[in-house]
């Protein structure tokens, strides 16, 4: 998450990026969704982008889905994109 948070963040498109915050709290209140996404961010224009970072165990279809639920609480102006990425791969330490 933090990773990806840095790499929006040196984008230079977002004003701010929230990690795991509702999306009801990352907007001000604009959106009613209290579903809380790995990051969100909102982008200088106002539209919010919103991201799930999927682990071993969860289902990409039920992450999608609850993106999707919880974008339609935005006004359609402020609806930027949704995201479900791969977890990150691991480094194997070797001594």
């Amino acid at each position: 998450m933090n990773d990806l948070a840095e790499r929006l963040a040196r984008s230079g498109n977002y004003e701010y990026i929230t990690i795991q915050r509702s999306l009801r709290t990352a907007t001000g209140r604009v959106g009613t969704s209290r579903n809380i996404p790995d990051v969100i961010g909102v982008r200088r224009d106002g539209l919010v982008d919103q991201f799930e970072i999927r682990s071993a165990t969860d289902n990409e279809t039920d992450l999608w889905q609850r993106l999707q639920k919880s974008q339609a609480t935005l006004p359609d102006g402020r609806r930027g994109d949704i995201l479900v990425l791969p977890p990150k791969p691991r480094r194997i330490e070797q001594d």
